[in-house]
């Protein structure tokens, strides 16, 4: 009965250890969440987990492209035109990314979409026509996001 129960708690006991091994990859951090509350960002590697307190939140920090879809836009000198965009973002602080933003992927894209037509809106068609206008390379860094991309 007992060498029953041993090998019963045995299991679990392996089961519960096998469960909370993570492996993060060089390019991704995990953020941790015990009991509810934030603990340091891990870094990549091994990682153990407890079984039932920990949360652990994956984090790329690869940059991400975002094609922005094509939007009627009106110049600074009132001619309408379609521009298309692409937009670059990394995270740069995945704590931030996670805690201050519900999803900060859909929000990138939802910024990049409504920010396209009044960065467009400033251009004279005559300086986009001749040369091809493209933003600074360096964004705003806000709630863990960096936007390293141009806009137009």
């Amino acid at each position: 009965m007992t060498a029953v129960l041993v090998a019963v708690l045995a299991v679990v006991v392996l089961a519960g250890a096998v469960l909370s091994v993570r492996v993060l990859r060089e390019y991704e951090r995990g953020v941790v969440f015990r009991l509810g509350r934030l603990t340091p960002v891990k870094g990549p590697g091994l990682l153990m987990l407890a079984p039932v307190m920990d949360r652990m939140v994956r984090v790329d920090l690869r940059t991400v492209t975002l094609t922005i879809p094509p939007q009627e836009v009106i110049t600074r000198d009132n001619v309408p035109a379609r521009v298309a965009a692409v937009c670059y973002f990394r995270v740069v602080d995945p704590a931030a990314a996670i805690t201050a933003i519900e999803a900060f992927e859909p929000a990138t894209s939802q910024i990049a979409q409504t920010t396209l037509p009044s960065r467009a809106g400033h251009i004279a068609t005559t300086a986009a026509c001749s040369q091809n206008k493209r933003g600074d390379g360096h964004g705003e860094t806000s709630h863990g996001l960096d936007l390293v991309g141009p806009l137009l």
